[in-house]
């Protein structure tokens, strides 16, 4: 599974769904991107310098926002 999520565009893409979501209910202001690659990804943060990203291994730091975009697509 391939998941980008873009705080700063409350948008959230699985595959091939995504969503630009009006309703934000993450607290991730300090994050620009997060990359999710089947079963590793990383944490794209903000600052100048730009800081190195994160790498993850736990998708359960990515299953919160896979989580609303189910929600919101059940909803359209």
């Amino acid at each position: 599974m391939r998941v980008t999520v873009i705080p700063e565009d409350k948008w959230i893409r699985r595959d091939g769904d995504s969503a630009t979501l009006e309703n934000w209910p993450f607290n991730d202001e300090d994050i620009h991107a997060i990359q999710w690659y089947d079963d590793h990804g990383e944490i794209e943060r903000k600052g100048n310098p730009k800081p190195v990203n994160e790498a993850i291994a736990n998708f359960s730091i990515v299953q919160p926002y896979v989580t609303v975009l189910d929600a919101y697509l059940q909803e359209q």
